[in-house]
């Protein structure tokens, strides 16, 4: 494959990562404290062990991630609804992805009860977050998902 390319040609090699994906959505108040968090874990994405989230199912935040991710994301001055995507590795979570805007499995803390959106909202515009935020939410399955 390599054999076709200019010997001076600049190339950025990536590990091949195969394990499961993992997404936490987050929503980091203007004073860069965690607001909300949400978790899931891939369980098939499309195109097949490359591509996006096509099965996901809802699992408890990891409190540690969550806070090297709320740490990131502050340290940047960010604050409002993001997305980051990880590969667990042996060495633990690689980062692979930071979408800083609604994302395409916002159905999933929807339907566990955590509606993101409304708690973005709510900081953006200095609103009320009582009104937007569960500390505890019902799934579909009748287990419970801290907010």
């Amino acid at each position: 494959m390599l054999g076709g390319l200019p010997a001076d040609e600049p190339l950025v090699v990536q590990e091949r990562l195969s394990r499961p994906l993992v997404s936490l959505g987050v929503v980091i108040g203007r004073d860069g404290t965690i607001v909300s968090r949400f978790q899931h874990l891939a369980r098939r994405t499309w195109p097949a062990a490359a591509g996006s989230t096509a099965l996901a199912i809802s699992v408890e935040p990891d409190d540690a991630l969550v806070a090297r991710a709320g740490a990131l994301l502050a340290a940047v001055g960010y604050w409002g609804l993001a997305e980051l995507e990880f590969i667990a590795t042996a060495r633990g979570p690689a980062l692979i992805d930071v979408n800083p805007r609604y994302y395409g499995c916002m159905p999933l803390p929807l339907a566990c009860g955590l509606n993101l959106p409304a708690i973005w909202h709510a900081v953006v515009v200095d609103g009320p977050l009582a009104a937007a935020v569960r500390t505890v939410s019902e799934s579909r399955t009748g287990g419970s998902r801290r907010t």
